[in-house]
């Protein structure tokens, strides 16, 4: 078991599989050099603090996104009160 980094789509992954030399990328399916593109425990944990962070950050974006959504309506229902006057 060894965690690799694909070279091209930069996918993050954990080889369980039993060849040597070359594992084959979940992602975009290039061929990884396992030796080559290994990713160490420094590695893995910086790349594992991002991509909680992303999960992070798109959920502030979800809940932004809903208030924004919000706001608008808001807006809209106080601009028929004033062009109505109801």
């Amino acid at each position: 078991m060894v965690t690799l980094r694909c070279p091209t789509c930069g996918h993050v992954w954990v080889y369980t599989g039993s060849r040597k030399y070359y594992a084959v990328c979940p992602v975009c399916h290039r061929h990884v050099h396992i030796l080559k593109y290994r990713v160490d425990r420094e590695q893995e944990e910086a790349v594992g603090g991002i991509e909680e962070r992303v999960r992070e950050l798109e959920e502030e974006v979800r809940r932004l996104r809903e208030r924004l959504s919000e706001l608008v309506k808001e807006l809209d229902r106080c601009m028929r009160e004033l062009e109505g006057g109801g």
